[in-house]
């Protein structure tokens, strides 16, 4: 039996997390013997994490300690494989010192955001790429990069659903349309576009935000708080259109609720992209939208005809059945190439 240690952090302290998602999927391996260690923050108090963690000696200090133990951790010889969740934390040398002392251990990254995005990113996570035997990634389109960084092995991880907490439920339309994400520069400009091209064609229809950073974007934005994992499904069983919009990193690919949606039976429109596409099939399992304008002709048209929205459920339903995007069936394939 082979043995893994899988490194991550889950700063929220979320059993929806991805880094426990991850987990949940490791322990499914056959052949393997699991253990894992949690990069701790400095407080799990996101308030008290945040002030500390501006503060430069305390943070150097703290996660300092936090690499010692996960070398102590390591020892010499312990583990096939290091499974690190993105590594936010986890220093360069630290991973060099791992491999000094143990040679035949085989280091695993899987980043679920874009390595190179700085606003996500930080320079030991891009130090790290050229160190790590093999770099997981939830995209095509950085295969280029990652070589550029040094990346020894590129294997395509890509989102899926976490089945013990993503699912189907039973409830009433709430909602007409709903997003459930944090808000940026783009997120708000689309959002207010399409509620100023209701206006203009004289619709009552009620666009409803649940996440954080979103401003006022008129009357008919209805901005909520964040959702956990059971919220979640809930408000998209109660949603009749489920938005997905793509950030920046993830243009012209996927992201989480790409598989979210459909795997909770939800109606998705998804901002257009060829990698989705390659995934769910264009208006007869998941509808496309192009800009703002297409995505109010859609919302007016799928509002209007339930039967066409139901009938996307179904054939998006019997294709995550015929073809498992669980994270276990995900996690298999990767080890079973490497």
């Amino acid at each position: 039996m082979k043995s893994l240690l899988y490194v991550y952090q889950n700063y929220r302290k979320s059993y929806s997390s991805a880094s426990l998602s991850i987990l949940r999927a490791l322990h499914s391996l056959k052949g393997f013997k699991i253990e894992d260690f949690e990069v701790k923050p400095i407080s799990y108090s996101n308030f008290i994490n945040r002030i500390l963690n501006k503060v430069s000696f305390i943070r150097t200090r703290h996660f300092k300690v936090q690499n010692e133990l996960l070398m102590t951790k390591v020892g010499n010889g312990c583990y096939d494989y290091m499974f690190v969740m993105k590594g936010t934390d986890i220093k360069s040398d630290t991973l060099l010192t791992i491999k000094k002392n143990n040679p035949s251990i085989k280091l695993i990254c899987f980043n679920p955001d874009d390595p190179f995005n700085r606003a996500s990113s930080n320079e030991e996570i891009i130090k790290s790429i050229a160190v790590y035997d093999y770099y997981c990634i939830w995209t095509r389109h950085l295969d280029l990069k990652l070589k550029a960084a040094g990346a020894n092995h590129i294997k395509y991880l890509p989102f899926g659903v976490d089945e013990t907490i993503i699912y189907p439920l039973d409830a009433e339309y709430k909602y007409e349309i709903s997003f459930v994400g944090n808000g940026d520069d783009e997120r708000h400009q689309l959002i207010r576009g399409l509620a100023l091209e209701f206006e203009r064609r004289n619709l009552m229809i009620r666009i409803h935000i649940f996440g954080s950073n979103w401003p006022d974007l008129g009357s008919n934005v209805i901005v909520d708080g964040q959702k956990n994992a059971e919220d979640l499904l809930k408000t998209i069983a109660a949603s009749k259109i489920n938005l997905n919009l793509l950030r920046k990193q993830n243009k012209n690919s996927i992201n989480m609720r790409t598989f979210e949606i459909p795997a909770a039976r939800g109606f998705m429109l998804h901002e257009r992209s060829d990698e989705a596409q390659s995934f769910f099939t264009s208006n007869t399992e998941v509808v496309y939208f192009d800009d703002v304008v297409d995505l109010a002709n859609k919302c007016e048209y799928y509002l209007k005809n339930e039967e066409e929205r139901k009938g996307c459920v179904t054939n998006c339903n019997k294709k995550l059945k015929s073809i498992d995007y669980s994270y276990q069936k995900i996690i298999d394939n990767v080890f079973n190439q490497l």
